[in-house]
């Protein structure tokens, strides 16, 4: 696979009341890593098979990934290809709690990938609903790059046509309105903060209105498709640097998840942690 195509990684952690491990520990930690030699032309299609009651406690686990043909991906899990949670009649592992972390880059080269990936969310939704029916759900999506909302040559230009475009540096449906007042949180701007208000080219450019008022998708979110398409159209911004690591680190960091933090109460520790990178 080329070095430019999207890569899909998953990394599944037993989470629930495990004890804390130091900085160096790798440990339940089940990684999914992208077939180099998959001659699939389509950046989406890469599937996962993974069981997570298979977590090596002796450090990470190379799974790998399956590929389908090039004929288009409707989905990021495939039909059969779905992380195997065990055959069991009700939730497994962690009292039947998942919380889903999605990292996805907004750089350029995203570009061409941003129709694909959107393609796929509603194949995921499916899977959400189907396979994890009896889980309760959290599902959050960070930005990859750093801090700050928005593009940034936007501002200005916004201001100087009075909050109405800031054409040709943004597309025509850029949000200037949300300069003005009390529109954006410090948490918009955080680097590793769930997204809750996408802006950009291809972006979602819109305020997404998520039940329960968090920074992150929960359970009894009445329209899941609707509210992972708003959160995840990241779309494409002007920031220099990628920093997937940190931005994990970040956002799962006590700071971020405990009181008062931008993601609190997302993770939780009667549930498995479903990461997933698209970079």
């Amino acid at each position: 696979m080329p070095r430019s195509a999207l890569i899909l990684g998953l990394l599944i952690m037993s989470a629930c009341g495990a004890p804390p491990q130091d900085d160096s520990s790798t440990s339940g930690i089940t990684t999914v890593s992208p077939d180099d030699s998959s001659s699939s032309s389509n950046p989406l299609i890469q599937t996962v098979t993974s069981n997570v009651s298979q977590a090596d406690a002796s450090g990470p686990t190379d799974v790998g990934a399956s590929t389908t043909g090039s004929t288009g991906a409707t989905s990021i899990f495939t039909s059969g290809d779905h992380p195997d949670f065990g055959d069991s009649d009700g939730p497994v592992g962690c009292g039947g709690k998942i919380d889903f972390l999605f990292l996805i880059s907004r750089r350029a080269h995203m570009a061409p990938k941003q129709a694909a990936l959107s393609a796929s969310l509603p194949g995921f939704i499916s899977t959400i609903k189907s396979k994890f029916d009896d889980f309760d759900v959290h599902i959050m999506v960070v930005g990859a790059e750093p801090a700050g909302w928005g593009i940034a040559a936007c501002e200005e230009a916004c201001w100087d046509d009075n909050l109405q475009s800031c054409e040709p540096d943004g597309p025509s449906d850029y949000p200037c309105w949300a300069y003005a007042g009390n529109e954006l949180t410090a948490c918009d701007q955080a680097f590793g903060a769930g997204v809750t208000f996408p802006a950009g080219f291809q972006s979602t450019n819109e305020r997404c209105d998520l039940a329960g008022g968090n920074r992150y998708i929960i359970d009894e979110e009445p329209d899941l498709e609707t509210a992972f398409e708003c959160v995840s159209r990241l779309g494409v911004l002007d920031k220099n640097g990628t920093l997937p690591g940190l931005a994990i680190e970040y956002a799962l960091s006590p700071e971020s998840l405990g009181p008062g933090g931008c993601n609190e109460g997302f993770i939780r520790d009667d549930a498995l942690l479903v990461l997933t990178i698209v970079t």
